[in-house]
């Protein structure tokens, strides 16, 4: 039996581990904006650039408030959500990769559409794992 000191201390561990995992997530997704602005040809000029607040960087600050608040208490169950969402997105990366080219001229096409692709397959696995319940529930059988 675990106490109640020892409980909260792990669910404190567990919203550090969930943070994280929502922060790459949303970092990933705030990488794709900036992808997506750079093939309509809006450009990253410097480093003040991206380290200025902008509304891009939401992604990342929501990922990280988001993946604390959901896996405190129910890690396990946020790390299979997190799982789907990410082999999702690496699922979708061909996809982009080969499409890519066909959509757009350039050279950087197949690798941009990549991202994009891995961006759209990371949010349709956030919403699927979502709708299972993963992150709240422990998810359906």
């Amino acid at each position: 039996m675990t106490t109640p000191a020892r409980r909260r201390a792990v669910e404190g561990l567990e919203a550090v581990a969930g943070g994280v995992a929502g922060a790459l997530l949303g970092f990933f997704l705030t990488v794709s904006i900036f992808v997506a602005k750079a093939r309509a040809g809006v450009y990253i000029y410097s480093f003040d650039d991206v380290t200025a607040f902008r509304w891009e960087m939401a992604p990342t600050f929501i990922g990280l408030l988001l993946g604390a608040t959901l896996a405190s208490g129910r890690l396990k169950a946020f790390l299979r959500g997190v799982a789907l969402a990410v082999g999702a997105g690496l699922a979708a990366v061909p996809f982009g990769w080969f499409l890519g080219p066909w959509l757009q001229d350039g050279r950087s096409a197949a690798w941009a559409w990549a991202v994009l692709a891995a961006a759209v397959g990371l949010l349709a696995g956030l919403a699927t794992a979502i709708v299972r319940g993963y992150p709240l529930e422990g998810g359906r059988a």
